[in-house]
């Protein structure tokens, strides 16, 4: 397990050893972190318990939605997140620009890159 800061935000990522090894990551590395925006979930609170080892307060700056799905622009105290969920799950929750809602990021989605 690696343990992140983005800004004020803290992130775990599943790493093998063997990757570790290969990016030459060392504490205090900078990297980017990637994830796939299929793969962030919203919830409204309260939250239930859950094992997802990456959950971020997000202010809603803006929701694009399509036919099918809705693209939902996230921001967490500067770190930038986007979310693809269906328009119907959109609707669902009520979702507006302004408001709060949480992200949801299983750690094993993370990826990592050495920052050049």
């Amino acid at each position: 397990m690696v343990r992140l800061d983005a800004g004020r935000q803290r992130l775990r990522a599943v790493v093998t050893t063997e990757s570790v090894n290969q990016l030459g990551l060392a504490t205090g590395s900078a990297v980017f972190v990637e994830f796939n925006s299929h793969e962030v979930l919203l919830m409204r609170e309260p939250l239930p318990a859950m094992s997802a080892g990456n959950v971020f307060r997000c202010v809603i700056a803006n929701i694009r939605p399509g036919d099918v799905m809705a693209m939902v622009e996230l921001d967490s105290d500067g770190f930038r997140i986007r979310s693809w969920i269906t328009r119907e799950a959109a609707e669902t929750l009520g979702l507006q620009a302004g408001q709060t809602v949480v992200a949801v990021v299983k750690s094993t989605e993370v990826s990592l890159e050495l920052a050049s």
